[in-house]
């Protein structure tokens, strides 16, 4: 693997060089893995996921693909399933304990959440685990200190 052959843009570059050194490492490596495996992330070209999950005037069957594709993408054997769109989260968990340790520690790593209410359309797209909660994302602050 030759590094000289990655090119990042202005905006990635200084997100880099803000992070602290431990952190740039991990950004290093999520970079090669990126490009050895792919982005962790999937989406096919279709239309359905350009749709907001959030509004609630989307088709029917759009709102239909969206569910497949996040029912099919739910991985039932770890604790937390983690949906990020756009600035949106989803967490699903069969343990109450479970996610709120994870919105815990996203919020102990800087992010600023608010709580969405979970309407009957979104229950129908996400909610295919004991617990389902959504939050959006409001911006990112330094993360909060245990002192």
């Amino acid at each position: 693997m030759n590094f000289s052959n990655f090119k990042i843009g202005e905006e990635d570059y200084k997100f880099f060089t803000s992070l602290p050194k431990d952190e740039k490492l991990l950004f290093i490596y999520d970079l090669i893995c990126d490009e050895v495996y792919g982005s962790g992330s999937f989406f096919p070209e279709d239309d359905v996921f350009t749709l907001d999950p959030l509004d609630e005037s989307a088709p029917e069957g759009q709102v239909e693909k969206f569910r497949e594709f996040a029912k099919a993408n739910l991985n039932y054997e770890i604790d937390v399933n983690i949906f990020i769109i756009r600035d949106q989260i989803v967490l699903n968990s069969n343990s109450e304990k479970s996610l709120n340790k994870a919105i815990h520690q996203m919020i102990a790593d800087g992010l600023i959440l608010r709580q969405f209410e979970l309407t009957e359309k979104l229950k129908y797209i996400f909610h295919h685990q004991k617990f389902c909660r959504i939050y959006i994302l409001l911006g990112r602050e330094f993360p909060l200190s245990a002192n």
